[in-house]
């Protein structure tokens, strides 16, 4: 079968959660946006699909996938081992089943999808204790003993598992701030407008708020998909959906400037963005 058919044919691990410290992954999915764009032909990232975040290498008829599970952390002292490999033991009608792990569940991709996955990343704003020296690695990068013990680990659940896939499986400190999420994702869309547009007009507010709502509208869906195409539709974002907003914001700043122009207004020169009581609010085409 083809990937788009075993992404809709094989169900996710769990449902997603919505609300408070999820909110950090939803922004998380836009800042890897605003990195994605412009860097492959066709991209598609998809929220809350088999894990966090999903990137496909296509919107149409994708053949590999990127997965991300992304996890903050308030405390300071960064992701232990231990930590990452616990499973919590829950009381059930039954009597006690242990929940997967945080990397058993990054495995489980890799089982599901074998032939498709990239890779599977560990994305926190908090650095990985027993490998601190690195913001972004794989697992086999680890000390031996402790790629070792993650191996086993993932191996108690997954007996078929290969050191080349737990390979695969590795993690990614992100620079998104957890204390204050809305700003920092803020000034990351107004450097990729920048970068993307040059000097506009724009409302950061009103920019920023239009595409966070449809991120999280996009993150919160919960109908089925039976279909990538309605999958993508639904709970993700691709490269001619970015290209859409980037065309509004183009248009709504000449239409700006053609304005002030016939007004015989001066237009500062060196202004790239202009403050929200100012600009029109921006309808972002979907």
């Amino acid at each position: 079968m083809s990937l788009a058919t075993d992404l809709v044919s094989k169900p996710p691990r769990e449902r997603g959660a919505t609300g408070g410290r999820y909110d950090f992954q939803t922004m998380w999915g836009l800042a890897l946006l605003f990195q994605q764009h412009g860097t492959n032909d066709d991209y598609a990232i998809v929220f809350e699909f088999h894990d966090d975040i999903a990137l496909l290498d296509s919107a149409s008829n994708p053949t590999n996938v990127r997965f991300y599970q992304v996890k903050s952390k308030a405390t300071n002292g960064g992701w232990t081992l231990t930590a990452l490999l616990k499973r919590e033991k829950l009381k059930t009608k039954g009597g006690t089943k242990e929940k997967p792990s945080f990397i058993d569940k990054m495995f489980d991709n890799v089982d599901k999808f074998p032939d498709a996955v990239l890779s599977a990343d560990f994305v926190s704003n908090q650095l990985c204790g027993f490998n601190a020296g690195k913001t972004s690695f794989r697992l086999n990068e680890c000390e031996p003993s402790h790629f070792k013990k993650i191996v086993a680990s993932i191996q108690e659940a997954y007996p078929r598992a290969t050191e080349a896939q737990v390979g695969l499986l590795g993690f990614q400190r992100t620079d998104l701030s957890l204390g204050d999420v809305v700003s920092h994702t803020k000034g990351k869309l107004q450097t990729f407008i920048a970068e993307q547009l040059g000097s506009v007009w724009f409302s950061p507010e009103a920019v920023y708020q239009a595409i966070a709502d449809e991120c999280r509208r996009k993150a919160n869906f919960s109908g089925d998909t039976t279909s990538l195409q309605l999958a993508i539709k639904e709970k993700g974002l691709t490269k001619d959906n970015v290209q859409e907003w980037l065309d509004a914001i183009q248009n709504n700043s000449r239409s700006r400037i053609g304005e002030r122009s016939r007004r015989a207004s001066p237009i500062p020169s060196r202004t790239s963005f202009a403050s929200a009581r100012n600009m029109r609010f921006i309808v972002l085409p979907r």
